[in-house]
């Protein structure tokens, strides 16, 4: 009878040591299952960080693209605007070209050029009109000046001198033809022939 009794009782003392473990088991459990979603939630906010930060910089990189090709646009509208006026102005000049009339060929022969000294001619064009001759002569420099007095044609002092030319103003204005004897001790002669194509 006592054996009995001491056997229900280590029973009991069995059944409350399960009931025990049960219970502390349970609570482990439920703490795993809280880490497990606290570091899944974790994992998908890093994922969508990340696919946010991938997004940004792609979208910097289109804006950075779209500077560019905006830059590159303007760029290109210059051009085609400088294009467009050269272009302009060359249909300008080429037709009016079209319509010039030549003048009688102009001669000069045996002009003397002193030394040291300089024969300057001057030629009134309008804008587009050409001037076209040749000339021949002794040692002397020739060269010819637009109207703000750039050298716009040059021929060197050679033996003997000669040369041929044909200038369109680009601007009007009064051009030189010009001959210069640099040399002390020469006095020479040009011959010179132009003929003036004008509106």
């Amino acid at each position: 009878m006592k054996n009995a009794e001491e056997n229900k009782m280590n029973s009991k003392k069995t059944l409350s040591l399960i009931l025990i473990c049960l219970a502390a088991l349970s609570l482990i459990l439920v703490s795993c299952d809280k880490t497990t979603i606290t570091l899944s939630g974790n994992s998908d906010t890093q994922v969508l960080q990340s696919q946010i930060n991938t997004l940004q910089n792609q979208l910097t990189q289109s804006q950075q693209n779209v500077s560019s090709l905006q830059s590159q646009l303007q760029q290109a509208q210059n051009m085609i605007t400088n294009l467009q006026n050269q272009l302009s102005k060359t249909q300008t000049i080429t037709s009016a070209t079209l319509s010039l009339v030549a003048s009688a060929p102009v001669t000069l022969t045996n002009r003397p050029l002193y030394a040291p000294g300089i024969d300057s001619l001057p030629i009134v064009l309008k804008q587009g009109e050409r001037i076209e001759g040749e000339f021949t002569g002794g040692i002397f420099r020739a060269y010819i000046q637009d109207p703000n007095g750039n050298t716009i044609k040059d021929f060197p002092a050679t033996t003997p001198s000669q040369g041929v030319f044909n200038i369109t103003a680009q601007s009007s204005g009064t051009y030189h033809i010009v001959f210069q004897n640099s040399d002390n001790n020469i006095r020479t002669a040009y011959n010179l022939t132009y003929t003036i194509w004008h509106y």
